[in-house]
């Protein structure tokens, strides 16, 4: 975080990283999402994939890690369950930098879904662990 706060070349690892955990992000809030409607409302993959006029195939592979994700297939996703995403921006330069290095030594908790060959929803959690 040190170099996007002065005209030195960013690190490639900082580049890669930040990239990664954007994409995470994302992920993990079309998955939040898309667990919430199947819990409360019963929906399905094939639904999804039916609304959306895809393979329920194409589905799983959108679902299956945040790499197989465009914004196009984000807006797709949220719109064929009834939302669409909002954005926002943490300005680095309006943060303390020492308080805000500290924040990025954590652990992600992510949770992975998996329809099971009965229909049900298959959870799985993780971690990840960054030390700045």
């Amino acid at each position: 975080m040190e170099n996007t706060l002065n005209n030195k070349a960013m690190r490639s690892e900082d580049l890669y990283f930040y990239r990664q955990r954007y994409k995470n992000h994302v992920f993990q809030t079309v998955m939040a999402l898309f667990v919430k409607r199947a819990k409360s409302e019963g929906l399905t993959k094939k639904q999804l994939a039916a609304r959306l006029k895809k393979d329920p195939a194409q589905i799983t592979r959108w679902f299956s890690g945040p790499g197989n994700m465009t914004l196009d297939k984000v807006s797709d996703l949220l719109l064929a369950m009834d939302a669409e995403p909002t954005i926002g921006v943490c300005d680095f330069q309006e943060t303390d930098t020492a308080a805000d290095n500290e924040k990025f030594k954590f652990s992600i908790a992510a949770q992975t879904t998996e329809t099971t060959h009965n229909g049900r929803i298959k959870t799985e959690d993780f971690q990840i662990a960054h030390n700045g």
